[in-house]
This record gives C-alpha cells, structure tokens and sequence, in this order.
C-alpha cells in the first residue's frame, strides 16, 4: 500500500509539472479587427502580422476579424491586400505588448 501511495504522489508532481510549463509561454489571440469609415466589419482582408523573425498572414472574416495565436511580444501589423472600393493602407501598425485587439480603419 505505501508503493502504490508513492507511485500516486510521483504521478499527481509530474502532472503538476506539465501543467505549470504548459503554462509558461502559453499563446493567446490577438486580434485585428478591420472596419470602414462608418464602423462596418471589413471582411476579405489579407493582413500580415510579423515578429522580429517571423510573419504570418491570415484574412480578415465576416466580422472583419483577423486572429493569431502568439505570445505576448513585439509585432506588427501590415495590411497587404483589401477589396475592391477601399484605399491600399501601407501604414504600419503596432501591436499591443499583451494579446489584444487592434483596430484598423480602411478608407
């Protein structure tokens, strides 16, 4: 009975363990939501979003939300593609240093 009692215990630190480096370094959403002049959601949007080392691009949905699972960090942010009607935005946007929202607005 004590082996068993100790294997458990070994067993329940090794979970404990994973949990706590499952947790460091642990990515969260950041997301770009892109709208027009009056407010509405952009959709169809090709955005970039880029570390000192590496970029990703996703499109923007329905809701004109682009997201990237990252940890927290130094990005930013381009658009690289809009639909027809709207402006090309060469601006770039800085993300925030903890996963958020930011908000970019097309003309």
């Amino acid at each position: 009975m004590k082996t068993v009692r100790k294997v458990l215990a070994v067993c329940l630190l090794l979970a404990l363990a994973v949990v706590a480096l499952a947790a460091c370094g642990k990515k969260a959403n950041y997301e770009v939501l892109v709208n027009d002049a009056s407010g509405k959601p952009v959709s169809g949007v090709t955005i970039q979003f880029c570390s000192d080392t590496e970029c990703n691009m996703g499109t923007t949905n329905e809701n004109g939300i682009a997201v990237f699972e990252k940890e927290a960090g130094n990005y930013t942010i381009h658009v690289l593609k809009v639909p027809e009607g709207y402006a090309p935005d060469d601006t770039e946007y800085t993300a925030p240093d903890k996963p958020g929202q930011v908000v970019i607005v097309l003309k």
